[in-house]
């Protein structure tokens, strides 16, 4: 039997490597920082948003087992708590600090809104679910998480449910080109059927307020297929030990989304440092937003 939060094994073929929803989309995005992340191990340290999404995500995975085991929601105090005690984890691994306490009442006041506007809507049969899909005549397997399954109260259907959080909001249809969200469905149809709906449930904050933001959509065997050939094709990549730069157009190309920017051979130096002096700025321009909005109150 697996321990929680530990992957299943390929019992055939235990050192085969694997992919998954982050790592193929980095990989898309970037095949160089791909590399750097998953072949070489280069881990950077969590930032402050990392953080403040595990923290979110712990609060809302004990409420969700809260409801399996009696079928209500946790009291918020006792998420709060969980918040707290997370964010203060995590940033003992971080270059951050939350000395003030404005990022943790920020994610707190996320999940007073997950408690009002989400948690209602479900009745979850299990949280944080691992799975493996193994392909044979590929070379990775492709693995998961899964934040939620469960049934939605009012009709009773299934239901399957990835957690968001975000300033912005979310960019329209999003959800139906989604590989997390099909990889979900492809682990699950067997055990829970083919007519299952899957969603991203989204809370986003930023000066208009808290709002919950629900993308739903369903899949079939193409979309499976589809992300079959995804795979198949990174793989082959890969393995193959090719590993181009992104375009240094795109907006992932840049010190705020990228860890390796600063040491990338594909990056003019120059440009890094011109990329590092308008994230200072962006920073503390966000710092005041932050400070502005958080006149709530703090738990």
């Amino acid at each position: 039997m697996n321990k929680r939060n530990e992957l299943p094994a390929n019992e055939s073929q235990p050192n085969k490597p694997h992919l998954s929803a982050s790592g193929l989309g980095l990989f898309n995005q970037c095949p160089e920082a791909y590399r750097r992340r998953y072949i070489e191990g280069e881990k950077s340290k969590p930032n402050l948003n990392m953080t403040k999404g595990k923290a979110f995500h712990k609060a809302v995975e004990l409420n969700m087992t809260e409801k399996i085991k009696t079928g209500k929601e946790l009291p918020l105090v006792d998420m709060a708590d969980a918040c707290r005690d997370e964010m203060s984890d995590g940033l003992n691994d971080s270059d951050d600090n939350d000395d003030a306490g404005y990022e943790a009442t920020d994610v707190i006041l996320n999940v007073e809104q997950h408690l009002k506007t989400q948690s209602p809507d479900y009745q979850p049969t299990a949280v944080e679910i691992p799975f493996r899909i193994e392909l044979d005549s590929c070379g990775h397997d492709y693995v998961g998480f899964i934040d939620m399954v469960g049934t939605l109260v009012e009709s009773g259907d299934p239901v399957i449910v990835d957690w968001k959080t975000s300033k912005k909001k979310p960019i329209k249809n999003a959800q139906h080109d989604s590989v997390q969200l099909t990889g979900y469905y492809a682990s699950q149809a067997a055990e829970l059927g083919t007519n299952i709906e899957v969603r991203l449930d989204y809370i986003t904050s930023n000066k208009k307020g808290r709002l919950r933001h629900v993308q739903s959509t369903r899949r079939d065997a193409d979309d499976v297929a589809a992300l079959a050939q995804r795979i198949d094709i990174a793989s082959k990549t890969i393995e193959a030990g090719l590993f181009p730069p992104a375009s240094a157009s795109g907006w992932w190309c840049g010190a705020s989304w990228c860890q390796y920017h600063s040491t990338c051979k594909f990056v003019n130096p120059k440009r890094r440092e011109k990329e590092h002096a308008r994230e200072q700025v962006k920073a503390a321009m966000d710092l005041i937003s932050i400070n502005e909005g958080n006149d709530d109150g703090i738990i």
